[in-house]
């Protein structure tokens, strides 16, 4: 029974772990296009992967295993950089304000998912993204086209965090993701994948991917 019961037990636990990170992910993202709508100004949500084995360095030491969240603002109200500058695009930290506390996420997996079919509402059957949409994930590489910003914000001594997957959100609440050139993009899609330590479950049902509409902010779920 033992047997038995220890996988049936781990997949319940991944299960929770997995809704537990989508949930605050995707709580983050609805923060971040709030306080943009809201305050008539910019802001930027950053993803960082730390190895999940290890406590939190400083500077942080990118891997496996926990996701960090950091989001900003500009504090005047403007974009603050021009979408024509060359990459990489540090954003002023004198003109950024912090709007959130840092959130860790551990036992999952910044994971870049092959398409869906496109037929359904599920995570083998959600909408596909093509060559116009973006994704934040282990293979989605930032182009610089948005800007890279730092956590602490300003720090004197060195920044802990230097969040390069950003998503970018106007005072409409109009949606931009890093590596698409800064191109508004109709889905951006967000893929997770449970973990254990800094050991990617790759057998694991419990696969999520949450896609963020780039007009209307929404957020959508979808798992198996």
């Amino acid at each position: 029974m033992a047997v038995l019961a220890i996988p049936a037990f781990r997949a319940m636990n991944g299960a929770g772990n997995m809704t537990s990170a989508s949930y605050t992910i995707s709580g983050a993202i609805d923060s971040a296009r709030s306080y943009a709508m809201t305050h008539d100004t910019y802001t930027w949500l950053g993803f960082f992967e730390e190895d999940g084995t290890m406590s939190s360095a400083n500077p942080a030491q990118a891997g496996v295993g926990r996701i960090v969240l950091s989001t900003v603002a500009s504090a005047d109200g403007t974009m603050i950089y021009s979408s024509t500058a060359s990459a990489p695009v540090y954003v002023d930290p004198t003109r950024l304000v912090q709007v959130s506390k840092l959130t860790r996420i551990p036992n999952v997996h910044l994971k870049s998912y092959g398409n869906g079919a496109g037929t359904g509402t599920t995570f083998p059957t959600r909408p596909a993204l093509g060559s116009a949409n973006g994704r934040i994930g282990d293979t989605a590489t930032p182009s610089g086209a948005l800007p890279f910003f730092q956590y602490p914000v300003g720090a004197s001594g060195g920044a802990q965090y230097t969040f390069t997957n950003v998503l970018q959100f106007s005072p409409r609440g109009e949606v931009l993701v890093s590596g698409m050139a800064g191109v508004m993009t109709p889905l951006i899609e967000v893929g997770l994948q449970p973990v254990h330590g800094d050991v990617v479950d790759a057998i694991s049902p419990n696969l999520v991917a949450l896609q963020v509409a780039g007009i209307s902010g929404n957020v959508i779920l979808y798992r198996p």
